[in-house]
């Protein structure tokens, strides 16, 4: 063997141990990185949620307090002024609590996901509000209760966030058979809360429904689907009063108005119905809706809650006694 060769061979041996002697420790320093990192990751994660099981059936319950994000998201915005604050917000807020709250949903909220909050002061005045052991064991107890009363296979995750501009006329949402939001604003009472959590989980049973899984729903079908959760949180919750119902006023001066768009696919038109507030009494669909069950039930004593949750709108409407109710 030449010198050189014995030279080059030499080199290449040299090389071969300065990179395995190189690599180790950042092997060894990679791996606790990556632990480190799981182990903040895990802990969040157990600040964020709490979880429990329903006793006699294991159906697993997850409440996951997203509005504690917005704290870390407000520090970002600060520590970086020229950026824009939709990265900080679905980094923050978003991204943790993706896979629990908004992962395969049927129903994506898609401007919860994008149009990112800045009125910081009022959040924390929000949150500060919030008592999140003394929510927990509410929305337990409400979550356990309603499905006793209306069982399902699916387990079920609430999301607590504070309210949204993009959403103001919502208390809550379901955006599926598993995943429901709940906007807190700190002033809802005990009932309230309750009552609200039932009626969320009614439609997320509602969605498992092959009516409600398989087509879009027209607008008697939105009307009649709220007037079921209207139902059952009164079923559940009586002293409840998430929605009330209201009777004083003359349904012969407004059905006319709904009644011609009662079997189109329109949104926008069903949102105008449920909310009222310009052409219909405030919160008109969810009262018209509630009455449209109840004319049903009063002929159909014996179909029992898991019936009349997967009917069709047009079912119980054509079935019931509304038109004289």
């Amino acid at each position: 063997m030449s010198y050189i060769t014995k030279l080059t061979t030499f080199g290449l041996l040299l090389i071969s141990l300065t990179l395995l002697i190189s690599c180790e420790p950042a092997n060894k320093d990679n791996k606790e990185t990556e632990s480190n990192s799981e182990s903040v990751e895990d802990e969040l994660m157990s600040d964020l949620t709490y979880t429990f099981n329903h006793p006699d059936t294991d159906q697993t319950f997850k409440i996951v307090h997203a509005y504690k994000l917005y704290e870390n998201y407000e520090k970002e915005l600060e520590n970086n002024p020229d950026e824009h604050e939709l990265r900080f917000y679905k980094q923050e807020v978003i991204a943790p609590v993706y896979e629990d709250c908004f992962e395969d949903v049927e129903h994506p909220p898609r401007e919860m996901l994008n149009d990112a909050p800045t009125d910081f002061e009022n959040i924390q005045s929000i949150v500060n509000k919030i008592d999140s052991e003394k929510m927990n064991g509410l929305i337990e107890e409400a979550l356990l209760k309603s499905s006793d009363v209306l069982p399902s296979a699916e387990n079920k995750n609430v999301c607590v966030f504070p309210p949204m501009d993009s959403y103001s006329n919502y208390s809550g949402l379901a955006l599926g058979s598993e995943n429901m939001v709940f906007f807190n604003d700190g002033f809802f009472d005990d009932e309230s809360i309750q009552a609200l959590i039932a009626h969320e989980y009614q439609h997320t049973v509602q969605q498992e429904k092959e009516h409600y899984e398989s087509n879009d729903l027209d607008i008697l079908d939105i009307i009649v689907r709220e007037g079921k959760s209207v139902m059952f949180e009164k079923l559940v919750y009586p002293e409840g009063h998430q929605r009330d119902v209201k009777y004083n006023y003359d349904n012969a001066d407004y059905w006319p108005e709904v009644e011609p768009d009662l079997f189109n696919v329109d949104y926008a038109r069903a949102d105008e119905i449920l909310f009222g507030g310009d052409e219909f009494p405030v919160n008109y669909g969810y009262s018209e809706g509630y009455k449209i069950v109840e004319s049903y039930l009063d002929l159909h004593p014996d179909v029992d809650v898991e019936e009349w949750t997967g009917l069709s709108g047009k079912e119980i409407y054509e079935e019931g006694d509304y038109a004289d109710y």
